[in-house]
C-alpha cells in the first residue's frame, strides 16, 4: 500500500520512477510490469544504478537501518517510512550517518501537510493560544479488529517489537509535537494485545481481512493493538494519548487538542476540513479557505484531501526532486494504487455543485462552445450570444495574442490578471448564468526552439494563475512534439517537461486535460505533431497524471472508433470537444492516410477530409452522447467550431454555432 504511494508523490514531485526491489524476484517482476519499470533483481542492482538519486525505503521496519545506510553509503538520497529504525541504536547511528553525507534523508511524516493543521501551527507562533496547560489525544484504527487480519508488523522480527505505537503512535508524536512547539521527554505506557493468535501470512495492509485466512498456521501475537501514555514535555506540560488499531469503526482518525491559557484548539483527522477552536467565551468552527486564514493554509489549501494532500506536499519538500529526477522504490509485497487522488476541495465559484472523484461536477453534463471560433468578438459579446442561443457554457481561450495560427484567440488577458478581472469575469458569467469550463491554450510543450518552449510555458502558467483565481478545475493544452526527434525521445522529453506543470497546476486546484488531437500541420511531412493522439499514448500520458479533453473526430480521420474510448478511460475524460469529422472530401485514393505530399502550401490541406460542424460530417453523435451518459461523464460537451464550409466570416461562424446546437441539444440534457 505504501509503496504505491511514495511512487505517485515522487511522480507528482516530478520524478521518474526508475526500478522497484520488492519482496521476492516474482514479485519485483509483477510489480515492475505494473508500474512498466525495471525489476532489480537485489540491493546491489540497485544502488548500483547510477541513474538513481532518490531510494524510497517502504520495506518492513527490520529492514529500514540496513538498506538506508546502505544507500546512503552508495551516495543515494533517501526517503524512509517510519518508523525510522525498530531501537535507539539504529536510529542514532542513521541520523549520525546522515548529517555527515551532506545527502537528504527524511521520513515523510505527511500529515504535517493538513492545511488546517498548518492554521493551527501558525496560531501557536503568533501567541493566540498562551502557554500550553494540557495536550491529549488518540489515533485510532480498525484495520486489525479481526482475528483474520494479520501481515508482517504482527511479527517482531520483522516489524520491530512495537506495532500499533510505532506504526501510528509515531505520526501522533510527530505531528503533536510540531504543531505545539513542545518535545515530550518523559514517558510512561501500557500496551494490550487484544487478539492473542493471529494468522501466520497475512492480508496486505487495510485490505479485506473478513474472510478465513488460507494459512492453516496461526503465529502468537507479540506486538501491540493498543497503547495509552502519560507523557510530560520537557518543559512540563502534562499530555497524554491511546493508540489502537482495534477500534471498530475507525479507519483513521487521528486526534488531537490543544489547551492553552488563552485558547484551544482540536483537530480531527477524519473530518480534516475543520477545527474547533475554543475560548473562555465561546467556542467556534473554522473550515478549510483559501482565502483566509495563515498564509501556509491558503497555500496548501488547493490540494486534495487526506493522505494524498500530505503525501505530495512531504515528497515535495523532503525529496530532491528539483535537481535529481530519479527514484527507485524498495517495498513490501503490496499491490499500486488505481484510484486517482481525491478532488480539490477548494470552492467552486459557478454555483458550487458536489463534485465528484474524477473531479466532475455531480450535474447533468452542459453544452458550451470553444470561443477560439471567434477571436475578433470581446468575451462579453460571446457570453450574450451563448446565453441567447441556448449554450450553458465556454471553454475560453487564453492565447496571448491572436495570429500564430488559425483558430486562436484571446478572450482573457491571463498574463494580467488581477483579482478585480476575475470578479469581473465571475460577475458576466453569472449574469448570463453560464459556466466557464476550462481555460484554452494549445500549445507545443516540447518545441525545439527553446526560447519558444520557455514562452508556451510561462504563459501557460498564467493559464493556470487564472482558472486558480476564477475557480476554473481544468487549463487545456497540447503535449505537443519536437519533429527534429524520434518519438521515443519526445516522450522522454515531455516525462521531464510536464510533472512541473502538472504539480505547478496541481498546488493550485486545476487539472492540466490534453486533448488528442494529432496536429499533423506541426511536422514538416505532416506526421503527428501531438504526442495524444491515440489511446495507446494517452495511457503513457496518464501516468504524468495528465486527464484528457476527449474529442471523437481526431479518433475518427485515424481508424479508430471514438465509442470503442469512452469506457476504458472515462475515469480520465473530464472535459470533452464537440468536433465532426468528413471523410471523402478529397482524393484519398490519389493521397493515401497521409495526404498530400509532393505539393501542400497549406501544412493542415491534408486532400482527403476535412473538419464540420457536429452534424455535418461521420461522429454518430447519438451514439458518442449516449455512452457518454451510459459511463457517467458529467463535463463540458464543448463544440470546437473549425468548420471552413461555416466559416470565413462572424456571422458564418455563428451560424455553425447554431448548427451544432441544433444537432446536440436534443442528445444533451440540459
Amino acid at each position: 500500500m505504501i509503496g504505491a504511494i511514495h511512487r505517485r508523490a515522487a511522480a507528482l514531485a516530478g520524478a521518474r520512477i526508475t526500478g522497484v526491489l520488492a519482496s521476492s524476484p516474482p514479485r519485483s517482476a509483477q510489480v515492475a510490469a505494473e508500474w512498466q519499470v525495471s525489476a532489480y533483481p537485489s540491493l546491489d542492482a540497485l544502488l548500483d544504478d547510477t541513474s538513481v538519486d532518490v531510494v524510497h525505503i517502504c520495506s518492513p521496519n527490520a529492514t529500514h537501518a540496513p538498506f538506508a545506510m546502505r544507500a546512503l553509503a552508495a551516495g543515494k538520497h533517501v526517503v524512509c517510512e517510519k518508523p525510522l529504525a525498530v531501537s535507539v541504536a539504529d536510529a542514532e547511528r542513521m541520523a549520525e550517518t546522515a548529517r555527515n553525507s551532506g545527502l537528504v534523508a527524511a521520513v515523510p511524516f505527511v500529515y504535517r501537510y493538513h492545511p488546517l493543521v498548518r492554521e493551527i501551527r501558525a496560531r501557536r507562533i503568533d501567541g493566540e493560544f498562551g502557554g500550553w496547560h494540557l495536550i491529549h489525544g488518540s489515533y485510532l484504527q480498525d484495520w486489525m479488529l479481526s482475528p483474520q487480519a494479520s501481515g508482517w508488523r504482527v511479527d517482531p522480527v520483522a516489524g520491530g517489537p512495537s506495532r500499533a505505537f510505532a506504526d501510528i503512535g509515531s505520526h501522533w508524536c510527530d505531528l503533536v509535537e510540531w504543531v505545539s512547539g513542545e518535545r515530550f521527554a518523559e514517558v510512561t505506557a501500557s500496551t494490550s494485545i487484544a487478539v492473542d493468535k493471529r494468522p501466520a501470512a497475512g492480508a496486505r495492509t487495510f485490505e479485506d481481512a473478513s474472510e478465513p485466512s488460507a494459512s492453516e498456521e496461526y503465529m502468537d501475537v507479540r506486538t501491540e493493538d493498543c497503547a495509552a501514555l502519560l507523557l510530560r514535555t520537557a518543559s512540563g506540560v502534562l499530555a497524554s494519548t491511546t493508540v489502537s488499531q482495534v477500534s471498530a469503526g475507525r479507519k483513521n482518525r487521528l486526534w488531537f487538542e490543544l489547551d492553552g491559557a488563552r485558547a484551544s484548539a482540536v483537530f480531527d483527522q477524519e473530518n480534516p476540513e475543520t477545527i474547533w477552536l475554543g475560548g473562555e467565551d465561546g467556542a467556534r468552527v473554522i473550515s478549510r479557505d483559501p482565502g483566509h486564514g495563515s498564509a501556509e493554509q491558503r497555500r496548501l489549501s488547493v490540494l486534495p484531501r487526506a493522505m494524498p494532500r500530505g503525501t505530495r506536499n512531504a515528497s515535495r519538500r523532503s525529496s530532491p526532486t528539483r535537481t535529481p529526477r530519479s527514484a527507485a522504490t524498495g517495498r513490501r509485497a503490496c499491490r499500486p494504487s488505481t484510484t486517482d487522488c481525491a478532488p480539490p476541495a477548494s470552492p467552486r465559484r459557478f454555483s458550487d455543485p458536489p463534485v465528484t472523484a474524477r473531479g466532475q461536477r455531480c450535474e447533468e453534463m452542459k453544452l458550451g462552445f470553444l470561443t477560439a471560433c471567434l477571436p475578433g468578438w470581446s468575451l462579453p459579446r460571446i457570453a450574450e450570444w451563448a446565453s441567447g442561443n441556448g449554450y450553458e457554457a465556454l471553454e475560453v481561450a487564453v492565447w496571448p495574442r491572436t495570429g500564430g495560427r488559425d483558430f486562436e484567440a484571446s478572450h482573457l488577458p491571463v498574463a494580467d490578471f488581477p483579482a478585480a478581472r476575475a470578479e469581473e469575469t465571475l460577475a458576466l458569467f453569472a449574469k448570463h448564468d453560464l459556466e466557464l469550463s476550462a481555460l484554452a491554450y494549445y500549445e507545443n510543450h516540447l518545441h525545439p526552439d527553446p526560447e519558444r518552449r520557455a514562452e508556451i510555458r510561462t504563459h501557460f502558467k498564467h493559464a493556470v494563475d487564472a482558472a486558480a483565481a476564477l475557480g476554473v478545475p481544468y487549463v487545456g493544452t497540447f503535449i505537443g512534439r519536437d519533429w527534429t526527434k524520434p518519438v521515443a525521445d519526445n516522450l522522454r522529453e515531455a516525462e521531464r517537461v510536464f510533472p512541473e506543470l502538472v504539480d505547478y497546476a496541481g498546488e493550485r486546484g486545476v487539472k492540466v486535460i490534453i486533448e488528442n488531437c494529432v496536429m499533423e500541420g506541426w511536422h514538416p511531412d505532416g506526421y503527428p505533431g501531438n504526442l495524444a493522439y491515440s489511446p495507446e499514448l494517452w495511457e503513457w500520458m496518464f501516468s504524468l497524471d495528465l486527464y484528457l479533453n476527449w474529442d471523437p473526430s481526431h479518433l475518427t480521420w485515424i481508424g479508430i472508433d471514438p465509442v470503442k474510448t469512452i469506457a476504458p478511460y472515462i475515469d480520465r475524460i473530464v472535459h470533452a470537444q464537440a468536433k465532426d469529422v468528413e471523410l471523402g472530401s478529397g482524393d484519398i485514393d490519389r493521397y493515401g492516410f497521409f495526404g498530400k505530399a509532393v505539393d501542400r502550401p497549406d501544412p493542415w490541406d491534408n486532400g482527403w477530409w476535412r473538419y464540420r460542424v457536429p452534424g455535418l460530417g461521420q461522429v454518430d453523435w447519438a451514439r458518442v452522447v449516449d455512452r457518454l451518459y451510459e459511463h457517467g461523464f458529467t463535463g463540458t460537451l464543448s463544440v470546437e467550431h473549425e468548420d471552413p464550409v461555416w466559416g470565413g466570416t462572424e456571422e458564418k461562424v455563428a451560424q455553425g454555432l447554431k448548427i451544432a446546437h441544433r444537432t446536440l441539444r436534443p442528445l444533451v440534457i440540459g
